[in-house]
Order: C-alpha cells, then structure tokens, then sequence
C-alpha cells in the first residue's frame, strides 16, 4: 500500500470519528443495564442531570456518586495480588482489557485483543493462528527447528484455570472454548508470578475471566460475522438469572480461510531451482506420501467449535460457588511440529473441561480438569495422544488491620498417553502413559506501613516427580503513593519453568536414510534436567497527569538461565550406517533482557477515548556454546557468535481510538505494529521486515442493543509475513449484526 492511499486511510477514519461525536443521544436511566452503565465515559456522567445520577445510585445500590464514579473510572483487578483491588493501586505492572475493549475491537479471538496493549508480541503465523510472547525471549536459544520457537514461559488461565500445553509448553490458542463475547475481561501481568500461579508464570500471566454479572430476568445474544475471503464466525449465548442464581450458555462456531494456496517447502526436499520456495497445493503429493492425511482441506485455516455452561450461585460478594464446564472441538493448519517437509503442519483437538469454583469468606478453592485427544501433526505417525490435566488449589485470605496474609496449597497431574494410536507392536515417542506431577505450598504477604508504603512478599515451594529436586520461586514488591494521582513501584522476582512431557519422557529411535547412508536415532529422557528459570527487577510508575491523562512506565531488566537442547553423540556402526544418541542436557547459556515500557490514556474530546502505548527491549545472549542440530548432512555442528538476539523484536507498539458515545454510531480502530526480526534457523538467518496492521471496526445500532457492524482488517494492504515460514497474512472485510434481547429486572 502506498503512503498516498495509507494517508487516505487515516484521514477518512479521522473524519469518520469527527463526525460521530457530533451525534448525541439521551441516556435511558430507567432501563439501562449494568454493563451499558459500565461503558459510560466521564465526560457523559459530568453532563448527565443530578436527578438521572441518582438514579443511577438507587437502581444499582451504589452508596453515593463518587461510589459511582469510582465503580465506572477505576474498575477492579484480581490477578496481580489473588484478591479484589482498584487497578491504580496495583503493585505490579499490569494491563486490563476491559469488556467495552473487547466489543469495540471487533476482534475475533483473544491473540487479536493482546495487541491492544503494551508489551505483547503478537505475530500470526495463519489466518486466525498466532505465536504471543510477553517481551520476548522467544526463540532461545537460536538456530532450532520451529518446535522451539512456542512459548513456554507465559502461563495463560481462564477463571484462575490453567490451560496450558504439557507436552512441550505453549498455549494452543484454538483450544481455548471461551469466545470474547463471554469475556468480562482479561488481565495482563508482567513479569515472573510463579509465586503466586505456580511453574510456567515465567515472563507473565494472562488471565481471562469470563462474565458472571448476577441478573434477575432473562438475557440473550447472537453474533454473526462473514467475511471477503469466505471466513465466517457465529456465536450466540443465553443467560437466565433468579435471585443468587444464574445460568448461562454460550456456543461459537468460527471457520477461517487461508490467504493463499500453496505451501513452503524445505530445501532439502527440493532441487536447486525450487528449493526453499513456495509450491501450490495440488503438488503435495509430488513431494510428500499421504498427502490428503497431512492437508485435508488445504484452503482452511482454522475451524473451531465450542460450548461452555455456566452455573454460578452468588449469596454475598464474599461467598458462592461457580462450575464451568465445556466442549470444543479445533481443525487447524499452522505451524509447531517442524517435519523437514512443509513449514505447516494440520493439528486437531478435541477436548472437554470442568472447573468448579468455591470462595466463602476468605476460603477460596478451585479444582478444574481438562481431557482430551489431540493430534499435533496429521498425517505423521507418532504424534497423537489422549491427555488430561487435573489442577486443584486451596487458600486463605486472613487480613488484620494493613497486614494480609495468603496460605495456599497446590497438586497438579498431568498424563499424556500415546499407545492407544499406534498400530499393534509399535511404539510412540513416549512409550505409552506417562504423567508428570507436582505439589506446592505458598505463601504471600502484604502490608501497608503508616498507611503509604505497600510491601509484599510471596514465596512458593514445588515438589516434582520429574525432575526429583525442589525448586522455590519468590515475589517482593514495594509501592508508595506520592500523592493521590501518582504511585511508583518495584519488583524483584524469581520464577522457573515447570517440566514438559518432551523433555522429560521422549524415549523412542528413528530410522532415517540419507542417500546409501542410514542414520539411526535414539532419543533418550533426562529426568535429571533443571528447570528454566528467570530472575527479574523491574521500576514502575503510575500517574494521573491531570484530568484526563494517564500514564504507566515501566523499566525491566531480566536475566534468563536453564535453557535445554539435545545433545548427541554419532557413531559410525558400519561403511554406511551411523547411531547418533541424543539426549537433552542444559546449556550454559544466558539470556539477558533490558526494556522499558510506556502506556498513556487519554480524553482527545468528548466520547473519544485514545490510547497509545510502546515497549522498547534488548535482549543479549551471553556464555553462547555450541549446539548439535539434525540435518540432511547427518550433524552440523552451529557457532551462534552473535551477542544481540534479533528474534525478538525491539520495539512493539501501537494505538487505539475509540468512539462509544451516546449516539447510535461507534466506531474504533487500532494499530499494532512490530519491528524488523532477524530469525536464526537451521535453513540460515531469515529477515521478517517491520509491519503495521491497522484495524477498524464500526458499529450502528438500529434499535436498542441491535447492531450492524463492519470490521476491516489489515487495511494497510501489507501481506508480508509475520513469523518465519510462514502463510501471508491479508486483508479482510468482514459484514455482520449483534443482537441483544433482555433486561435484567431489578
């Protein structure tokens, strides 16, 4: 896209946004609900008469105006300190994705809604796939197979429900049931929380807490959305409420369609004058066997299904019971397991879950299962598995005055089971039922001195099964108010990485021919392996500039050790055969990060709300040794001399501009963009230029809570890809409608 027409762009949105904050409705105080009053901004509750306020107050039990105030400006947060807390006050660097985001954004799944805020690397790999990272240290260490590339140092939860991926870390985002329509909002936190959320909060959480809002009455939603390219998205949900009780179902059924017909194949696989190149789908079967296995539908990005019931029994703030339980069903192409013959491989889940909730008082305690059968590469042998993931924690809240004081316990089991897939006699990469365990107990501490000076400090203590050695990890944080609008903070913590079924139970040999020369490989476990570990200091600052400015800063510093890779030792057994012997030991080397951080929200006029945000990092590898890498000259041996790690972006950041007055127009668009990588594979150093995706949504509602919508994505026209190997990423329009029928009854 050229500038002329990127300047078209922008100044039509501009004139868009001018034009409908000119647009005004009256607010309906007798019938609005508590999530539209949610929504209000400011400057509407400064304008609205003192009679409409309060009624406001008296309709939801609000004790004074500045209760109300407070209840809409200054929303709660839960995540960084395990309990209810303004997010001002909050003594972690964190970021909140509210539900009024969420609807804005036109979104259509949860790695789009991470790019609305700071210090998020987001990169997709196919239509609606993506690979997320908080601040990087993604592709340490260097030089790998793509399989190395996932994160595996960020821990994402769903209503305090890790939904983590065990077999070699990494979140299978097409897994996760929950649509954004159900979320009430998702919170960000940076840094190492291991303390607080147990193994794999390495460089962050991100929490996603659906909707529990108790109504008396009836409520329903359906969202239906098709797009250019023939992808479409259809969700709907009903919700019924009677006294402390409600129910709620939701369902999604979402297919996406690929930017392009053909795929990547390796060089080793091709001839001089096609190597490394693009190939078109319908010659597959020329280089590969049981093609229609490995592709199936080979214009189809991602399908996914999903249902969740929720049954949610609420007697006080303080006490009730919550139990979620769902199904959900994934078809994707993307890319993980790196085959040596295309860059992207199919992989299919089929899951369920049930989490079950109890808090009475200052008791908390939650225990969630998940169980399913998941294939990670179709069409290869070996990689199919049934799986399942038990997860429970107990805790107490005591608080004395300034002091709260945070018991807990912790047990999870995790099983993955590969035999049941394998034809009579064969065995699987694990061979058979294998399971990993742990058991924790922690314990945080929080106290305000005089009144000014919060310190806390939590710690937490894991036992494994794998590897068989205790690991502690640790939090302390102080933060001082220096006056009503302003706060600074700091940070000094330590988490590890919890074990993963590759490490810890890979045991199986694999015969390759190269030519007349045969290669045998014998993979062999490591239950002595330690655990990846960082260590982290950050500074932080948090002020409201004035009326309607706000600012958060941050400056990190982490250094990052444990890193692992397998190891191998050949053997020439014959005039033509060899054995190599792999076994994944730890690398010395380390891995240190610097970066600072800077989000600012403000009121441009009235209805208009804007928010511009960056994260500036550098990330040096030192103590770098040689590794061992498989390829088709049997083994090369790599020397990575280079001390900046250029995987991980320098800069991410972006905007977003936001129109959700009173009037029936809304409108929002937003822009992330993301710098220049330089990736280190086996193939060679591949570049990813720096893009920019600029999004907008706009939104008509023709009668009540009824909306039309059109979303344009990618509209600066830039199909350049985002991760290595990977299919463009295009431009796509997408037409669609909201409904909304019901009313809470107070």
């Amino acid at each position: 896209m050229t500038v002329q027409n990127s300047k078209q762009v922008l100044a039509l949105l501009v004139f868009l946004l001018v034009v409908v904050s000119g647009i005004q409705a009256q607010i309906d105080v007798k019938n609005i609900s508590k999530e539209e009053m949610s929504k209000l901004t400011q400057e509407q509750l400064l304008e609205m008469p003192l009679e409409d306020l309060m009624e406001l107050v008296r309709r939801f039990k609000l004790n004074s105006l500045e209760e109300l105030y407070e209840q809409v400006l200054n929303p709660e947060i839960r995540t960084a300190s395990k309990f209810d807390e303004k997010y001002f006050a909050s003594p972690l660097s964190i970021s909140v994705i509210t539900a009024r985001d969420i609807e804005s954004s036109g979104a259509l799944n949860i790695p789009e809604l991470l790019r609305l805020v700071p210090g998020v690397i987001v990169r997709q790999k196919t239509n609606g796939n993506y690979d997320v990272h908080i601040r990087g240290n993604d592709n340490v260490p260097s030089g790998q197979t793509l399989f190395y590339s996932e994160n595996s140092l960020t821990l994402v939860m769903i209503d305090d429900r890790p939904v983590y991926n065990h077999f070699q870390g990494g979140t299978f985002w097409e897994t996760l049931p929950v649509t954004p329509e159900n979320i009430e909002r998702i919170e960000i936190i940076y840094g190492p929380s291991a303390a607080l959320y147990g193994p794999n909060a390495v460089s962050g959480v991100i929490h996603i807490i659906t909707k529990k809002e108790m109504i008396n009455g009836f409520e329903s939603h359906v969202k239906a959305q098709i797009g250019g390219t023939g992808s479409h998205d259809a969700e709907a949900g009903i919700t019924l409420g009677k006294g402390h009780l409600m129910a709620r179902i939701t369902a999604q059924y979402q297919q996406l369609r690929r930017f392009q017909d053909d795929y990547f194949v390796f060089s080793n696989y091709l001839d001089t004058v096609t190597q490394g190149r693009y190939i078109p789908s319908d010659s597959i079967n020329y280089f590969v066997s049981s093609s229609e296995q490995k592709f199936p539908n080979t214009q189809r990005s991602s399908l996914r299904k999903s249902a969740n019931l929720d049954l949610f029994y609420q007697k006080a703030k303080d006490q009730g019971i919550f139990l979620s339980t769902g199904i959900q069903q994934s078809d994707i192409q993307s890319i993980f397991f790196d085959t040596r013959d295309f860059s992207l491989t199919g992989r299919r889940s089929l899951s369920g879950y049930g989490n079950l909730k109890y808090f009475y008082k200052g008791i908390n305690f939650n225990a969630s299962y998940h169980v399913g059968d998941q294939n990670l590469a179709l069409g290869y042998p070996g990689y199919e598995f049934r799986y399942g993931n038990f997860n429970s924690t107990l805790e107490y809240l005591y608080q004395w005055k300034d002091l709260k004081i945070l018991p807990g316990f912790n047990y999870q089991y995790v099983f993955y089971d590969d035999q049941r897939y394998l034809p009579e006699g064969e065995e699987g990469i694990f061979g058979g039922r294998q399971d990993l365990v742990n058991t924790a107990l922690f314990l945080r501490l929080d106290y305000t001195i005089l009144k000014k000076l919060r310190l806390t400090g939590a710690a937490r203590w894991e036992w494994f099964k794998y590897p068989k050695e205790d690991f502690y990890s640790f939090q302390f944080t102080a933060s001082y108010p220096i006056d009503k609008h302003s706060l600074v903070r700091a940070v000094y913590s330590k988490a590890n990485r919890g074990p993963f079924m590759w490490d810890y139970h890979v045991n199986f040999s694999q015969l390759s021919q190269y030519g007349n020369i045969s290669l045998l490989t014998n993979y062999n476990k490591n239950p002595d392996l330690n655990l990846l570990q960082m260590h982290m200091f950050e500074l932080g600052f948090r002020s409201n500039l004035s009326k309607n400015v706000t600012v958060d800063a941050s400056y990190f510093y982490n250094v990052t050790s444990n890193f692992n890779l397998p190891e191998g030792t050949l053997v020439q057994t014959g005039d033509n055969s060899y054995t190599l012997e792999v076994t994944k030991q730890n690398l010395p080397l380390i891995s240190e990060q610097m970066g600072v951080s800077l989000s600012m929200e403000t009121l441009v006029m009235k209805h208009l709300h804007a928010k511009l945000f960056g994260t500036i990092q550098q990330t040096n590898l030192d103590k770098v040794s040689s590794y061992y890498d498989l390829n088709d000259t049997l083994v090369l041996v790599i020397k990575n001399d280079s001390k900046i790690h250029k995987s991980t972006p320098a800069f991410i950041g972006g905007f977003n501009i936001n129109y959700q007055g009173a009037s029936r127009l809304s409108a929002n668009a937003d822009l992330y963009f993301i710098s220049t990588q330089s990736v280190f594979t086996y193939d060679g150093v591949k570049a990813i230029d720096a893009k920019a995706i600029f999004n907008v949504h706009v939104a008509y509602r023709f009668y009540r809570e009824h909306e039309f919508f059109v979303s344009g994505r990618n509209l600066f026209f830039n199909d350049n890809y985002e991760f290595i190997f990977a299919d463009k990423v295009g431009t796509e329009v997408l037409f669609g409608f909201r409904l909304k029928w019901g009313k809470s009854k107070e």
